[in-house]
């Protein structure tokens, strides 16, 4: 309903915009060309024209409103006209997936790495792992604190819905 009220205010503004169009376009040719006045006839003939009567678009957003007041604002045309307008910034793009494949993708890039610093630098470097190394308890540190990071944006998550 709301989409198809936009929709026909859209239609109403663009007879009124054309109307105007017309009537500036022979004004300007009237000051250029003062001997040949079309102005008074050609708007005499625009106005017997239906392309900027909107009437007819009136009514339809009249009944639109009524019907809208009558179903959901308990008859206050005022609130169904308000209803009815489009909110700015509710065609706005959600962004919600591309965050969480960003950071799905960072956690994938991480475990891969952790994986293969495990598991194939054991067989190309003899059996010296990650773990050998005495860097060691710092990688365990920042892990730990990524870890318990997590935890509480999934705990955050859980008890906000």
């Amino acid at each position: 309903i709301s989409e198809s009220t936009r929709e026909m205010w859209l239609l109403q503004n663009f007879c009124i915009l054309n109307y105007t169009a017309c009537v500036k376009i022979l004004k300007k040719h009237d000051k250029v060309f003062p001997d040949s006045r079309l102005q008074p006839r050609v708007v005499k003939l625009i106005e017997k024209r239906a392309f900027h009567k909107h009437q007819g678009i009136d009514e339809l957003i009249s009944d639109m409103e009524a019907l809208v007041a009558d179903l959901f604002c308990e008859g206050n045309r005022g609130h169904a006209r308000g209803m009815l307008l489009t909110k700015r910034g509710t065609n706005q793009p959600d962004w919600s997936m591309l965050h969480l494949g960003y950071r799905l993708g960072v956690a994938a890039v991480l475990f891969v790495w952790v994986a293969w610093d495990c598991a194939v630098q054991v067989i190309d470097n003899w059996g010296q792992t990650v773990f050998t190394l005495p860097a060691f308890p710092v990688y365990r540190a920042v892990g730990g604190l990524l870890l318990l990071h997590w935890a509480w944006g999934v705990s955050v998550l859980i008890w906000t819905r």
